[in-house]
């Protein structure tokens, strides 16, 4: 890699330049609708904007190009598909894609959202760009499927009621030091003998129970009860997440009565240092039984670790490893593009390391005269 990384500082002379970071890739500020890059973009499913979907429609050309990046993945493909179709005690329910930056993880995801709704799946997606919490995670999730015409009315009039208070809350200039980072973490334990000392405050242990946890002897506790005379909604406040994870899987349960439905979690190696327990004891059934018609789809540079392999997710699991293309495959991939000379071959070998994502990105764009591969407005860099 340090290689290759070399001989792009030396074709792309980035001192010359002012450049910004899309997740795998890099390219000038100003990017506008006619620009080479756009197309690009275009043409791999993507917006320049933060790596969003593009609503345009695209052409036969660039759907051509699409299909062609997975002619090294067809088995993959052809292995998601059969698995939708088979019945509980076969199908695998947790789908884990890993692989570096550029190998196409998130296109991968893409094709497999598509694969699920030629089967009449309900799919919600999630990224670094949601919300970077678990509520957020869960109001995205929600929303996404209200959109499509399948609300989880129990949630997401709770996750609503939370929202008000927790605004309210935040806005009140009496409210405890430290109440935002506090709030939802779940960090800490009441006591039995805090709650009996609140004052002016009717709560008995066994509206918040032993495992119920704040900071600071009560204090915030204490606020909170001060705020809200509803003994329900103050656990919400307090353990929102605790408190929302069985009613949204309750409600996802109910959905899949009627519809199958597929959760995607995308660039799980930047979400997973929020996600990654709530996510597994979710699939562990710690909060409510999940329905087998859930499938639970995942896609992150690195591996799931062992944590994941207990006795309730290994066996439901599936990991695919994407590599950057086979020489031949990268080879066949540039003659389907009508790329047949050998030294531009070799230069675009070289120069996209055989990742997918960058060399449909070089290709697309490839000048008639090689040496201009180091400009900018028509070419996009691997980060490392």
């Amino acid at each position: 890699m340090t290689q290759l990384k070399q001989e792009f500082e030396r074709k792309f002379p980035l001192q010359k330049y002012h450049f910004t970071i899309w997740p795998a890739l890099i390219y000038p500020f100003r990017v506008d609708s006619e620009s080479p890059f756009t197309s690009i973009m275009v043409s791999l499913g993507l917006s320049p904007m933060r790596g969003a979907v593009v609503s345009k429609k695209l052409t036969r050309r660039e759907l051509a190009q699409q299909r062609q990046i997975f002619a090294g993945r067809r088995q993959q493909l052809e292995d998601f598909q059969r698995n939708l179709i088979l019945d509980d005690q076969n199908r695998k329910l947790i789908w884990a894609v890993s692989g570096q930056g550029g190998v196409g993880k998130s296109t991968m995801l893409r094709r497999y959202r598509e694969l699920c709704h030629g089967h009449h799946y309900v799919t919600a997606l999630v990224d670094e760009y949601t919300p970077n919490s678990v509520l957020g995670v869960m109001g995205a999730l929600a929303e996404q499927l209200e959109a499509a015409g399948h609300p989880l009315e129990g949630f997401t009039r709770r996750y609503r009621t939370y929202q008000q208070h927790q605004k309210q809350i935040e806005a009140d200039p009496e409210r405890p030091t430290g109440f935002a980072q506090a709030i939802g973490k779940g960090s800490g334990r009441v006591l039995n003998e805090v709650v009996k000392t609140l004052p002016g405050v009717a709560i008995v242990p066994a509206l918040l129970g032993e495992d119920f946890i704040v900071d600071k002897s009560g204090e915030l506790a204490a606020f909170v009860a001060r705020k809200i005379s509803n003994k329900d909604d103050v656990r919400l406040v307090l353990e929102p997440i605790k408190e929302l994870t069985p009613l949204f899987i309750e409600n996802l349960s109910a959905l899949a009565e009627h519809h199958a439905i597929a959760l995607y979690f995308d660039t799980y190696e930047r979400t997973a240092t929020y996600l990654d327990d709530w996510l597994r004891e979710v699939l562990e059934n710690k909060y409510g039984d999940l329905v087998p018609e859930v499938l639970v789809v995942i896609a992150g540079r690195d591996e799931l670790g062992s944590a994941w392999l207990t006795e309730l997710i290994a066996p439901l699991l599936e990991r695919i490893s994407l590599e950057p293309f086979t020489e031949d495959e990268a080879r066949d991939f540039l003659t389907q593009q009508d790329i047949v000379d050998q030294k531009a071959v070799d230069l675009l070998l070289r120069l996209s390391g055989r990742l997918p994502l960058l060399l449909t990105a070089l290709a697309t764009n490839l000048p008639q005269n090689l040496d201009q591969l180091g400009d900018p407005t028509g070419t996009a860099l691997i980060v490392f």
